[in-house]
Formats: structure tokens, sequence, C-alpha cells
């Protein structure tokens, strides 16, 4: 007969190794995670890790996905990082790219960024929001009073955001107002928005486009400042707490003479990783074009070429 002395001893070890293996099999069940759809246009479900495979469903946008396992290591592709992972999405699975998902809930970017221009256009505006509150007729109420869905999402690379949303204009657009871009960082855990970059409205304007410039996994903006005669580009790189401008800019003309097109098709502007990403900078007053590339050592951009233009004659 076994005493209950070394029945305890016994009984404790194994007891402690089921303990151990049914916190391992807990653990592993909360590996899967719910993550959101942030591509604008939708994202394909598809029937293998791969972009050529067969195509199941389109997923919308901010639909929320049940990941159930990944494949392989993290890979750039599309312009992002990330890896083929299996997802259930209301009972349809099948396989998408990670790099179109995001942690944050994209279905609430619009109000959050709706409530940031309404604060922001209310304390720009604040004479004519004073006169809107006792209900008198003010030009830019359309600013006060816009709806959520009147911000349109552009493209989301990981929780860098451009977007489309509504500023001033003046009296040839609908009720004076008119959409511009925006370029921020959006913070899926107290949904905050932090702008970068903002076009007024003015007849100066600013656009952005996100690319990852250098080799990191922060997303970057190559920033466009333009007015009729001149366009300026300059970088803002991707850091983990959020975009830093850098000093250098490269400046160019507009240059709409017919001794520039041929070099607007030949080196048309490109966007990619390092090299890839190039710039065609007429500089018309010198009578020359100038050549950019991305130069990731240095994080800045680089000349490579020079060509010298000959004037058009005069017909």
């Amino acid at each position: 007969m076994v005493s209950k002395k070394v029945l305890n001893k016994t009984a404790l070890p194994v007891l402690l190794i089921i303990l151990f293996f049914s916190a391992c099999s807990d653990k592993k069940e909360k590996v899967k995670e719910f993550l959101f759809v942030s591509s604008p246009k939708g994202l394909n479900l598809r029937s293998e890790p791969d972009a050529k495979s067969k195509k199941i469903t389109v997923l919308p946008f901010a639909g929320k996905v049940k990941v159930l396992k990944s494949k392989g290591e993290k890979i750039f592709f599309a312009g992002r990082y990330g890896k083929w992972v299996n997802v259930d999405y209301s009972g349809k699975k099948g396989w998408v790219f990670s790099g179109f998902l995001s942690t944050f809930d994209t279905g609430k970017i619009q109000h959050t960024v709706a409530e940031f221009y309404r604060k922001k256009h209310r304390k720009e505006y604040k004479d004519e929001y004073k006169k809107f509150l006792k209900g008198k007729k003010v030009t830019y109420e359309g600013l006060f009073t816009f709806k959520d869905n009147d911000i349109k999402v552009i493209s989301i690379v990981k929780n860098v955001i451009k977007l489309e949303v509504p500023a001033s204009g003046d009296s040839t657009w609908p009720n004076h107002i008119r959409p511009v871009i925006s370029v921020g960082v959006y913070n899926g855990k107290n949904s905050s928005y932090v702008e970068y970059l903002f076009n007024d409205g003015t007849s100066q304007g600013t656009d952005g486009e996100i690319v990852h410039l250098n080799n990191d996994e922060f997303p970057d903006v190559l920033a466009t400042y333009y007015t009729d005669g001149e366009s300026s580009y300059y970088v803002l790189l991707g850091t983990q707490n959020g975009l830093i401008e850098q000093k250098n800019s490269i400046e160019c003309d507009n240059a709409y003479q017919e001794a520039y097109d041929k070099f607007y098709k030949k080196y048309p502007n490109s966007f990619g990783k390092c090299g890839k990403t190039r710039i065609m900078c007429p500089k018309v007053y010198e009578n020359k074009v100038l050549l950019y590339k991305f130069d990731c050592s240095t994080n800045s951009f680089k000349k490579y070429r020079e060509i010298k233009v000959k004037k058009s004659k005069n017909k």
C-alpha cells in the first residue's frame, strides 16, 4: 500500500507538469490576434500565400480579421513590410499580406481626423465660429459642420496615413470648401492624429508620398511643396517617435516650356527604397536638368546627373 506521504510527493510534480502544459496551451491560443484591413480599396483574400493565387473575395476597408497563422519571414512587398498570414473573416478563410493590416481599428480614423480638423478650423477661424454659434451666416460654415465621411483615407502604411480633408477655398468651390491633402501619424491606442503635412487651400500647396526610402521598417514621407513657378522636395524620415524633417531639400522650377517635355517623359519621378526614389529637377533659368536619387547611407538626395537644355526657338 502506498502511503499518503509518498502519494503527495508524486502528485505534486505531476500536477505542476499538467499546469505548465495547460498554461502553454492557453498561451498558444492567445497567439491568435485580431487585425483590421488598412487598404482603402479593400484587400484580396487569396487561396494560397501568393499574390498570383486564386482570389476568394475582397475584404472591405476596416474589416476585422482573425489571424490564424503566418508563413515565412517578414518580407518587403508592394511597398511595405509584412508576412503572409492566414485569416478568418466572417467564416471565410484565406491568405492576405499583413502589410495591408493594422493593429488599430482603421474604421475609427475618419472620426478622429474629422474631430482634429473641426477643432483646428474653429480655432483658426474663431471670429467666424463665434458668429456661427450665434446663428449668423458665415463664409466658412462648412469647416465647422462637415461630416466624418467627408474625410477620405487615401493610403495607410503602418501608422502613417495620407488623407483628403476639408479646407478653405475661394468662391469657385461649393460653400468655399475644397478637399486638400493631409499626411500625419495615427495613434491607435488613444485614437489621436498628429499632422505633419497640410495643404492650406491657397495657391501654394503641399503633397506627400508615403514610401520606405531607406532600409529600416519605419515608413517615410517624400513631401512636395509647390507654387505656380517652383517645386520643393523634402524628406520626413520615419522613426519610432514619428516623422522627422530632414534639413536638405531639392529646389526645382516648374518647367512648362517645350524643351523640357522630353525630360518629364524620359525621367519621371519614381518612388521606392534607396536609389529607386528619383527626382527630375528642371532649372529653367540655368538651362539645365538635375537628376537626383535617394542615398540610404546619408538619408538624403544626391545629384547623379546634370543635363544641359537647349532653348526652344521662338516660331
